[in-house]
């Protein structure tokens, strides 16, 4: 969960790799222009648990964790996480609007 979203060239899916190939090569471009995208560099340095921290509750750090399933090769075991984190979620956030 430390791991930096910048550091899945390391990953087994192809998925990963595909994202970060992408990501670098938008961070590049923007970089040629002289005018950095400080809100891409941010994301692209950001570890697997920023993620769950940055996102309001809309991701969880269940979720973020089957995000990080998923960078490892594990593709429908990480979906299950994610689709389990955003279930839990919702009934946390039901409870807490029943209870104001």
């Amino acid at each position: 969960m430390n791991d930096a979203i910048c550091q899945m060239y390391y990953a087994k899916s192809g998925l990963a790799r595909f994202v970060y190939r992408r990501l670098t090569g938008m961070l590049n471009k923007s970089l040629e222009k002289g005018t950095p995208n400080l809100n891409l560099m941010f994301n692209y340095n950001m570890p697997f648990r920023g993620i769950a921290k940055m996102t309001g509750g809309i991701c969880t750090a269940e979720s973020a964790g089957g995000i990080l399933t998923m960078v490892n090769g594990h593709f429908f075991k990480g979906l299950g996480q994610i689709i389990s984190g955003f279930v839990h979620a919702g009934k946390k956030h039901k409870a807490a609007d029943a209870i104001r």
